[in-house]
């Protein structure tokens, strides 16, 4: 679990690379690479209860969320897209990031390995 104080720095994995892809439920692989970059990241405000990912900016993280490195972002027209992050107190971490737009079928998780975490502005 990251435990900061306010004067300490954003925490960030920017170094999370895609281990694979899945292309169930689009019309290519290429399609599910603009979804699922190869490379991608995760930043976490000092109090945990922020944080931001290429996708949008996930405020007001419950309690529970922020010990257990989970961030949901909604977006307009019933786009959610979660990220769970795995094992964040260690040198090695993982992302796994799932995508599910309302009424259609959930999209199996794609998962990133990421490097040790960094302070960012």
């Amino acid at each position: 679990m990251i435990r900061s104080t306010p004067a300490t720095a954003n925490t960030g994995y920017a170094k999370c690379k895609r281990l694979g892809l899945i292309p169930d439920g689009f019309k290519s692989v290429a399609d599910a690479a603009k979804w699922y970059p190869e490379t991608s990241y995760i930043v976490y405000s000092a109090d945990g209860k922020l944080s931001a990912s290429p996708n949008s900016i996930s405020e007001k993280r419950a309690k529970v969320h922020r010990e257990y490195g989970m961030s949901t972002f909604r977006k307009l027209g019933g786009l959610t897209v979660t990220f769970k992050h795995i094992d964040f107190d260690r040198p090695k971490s993982q992302l796994k990031v799932s995508t599910t737009m309302l009424g259609k079928m959930p999209i199996r998780p794609i998962i990133y390995s990421c490097g040790p975490a960094q302070e960012t502005a």
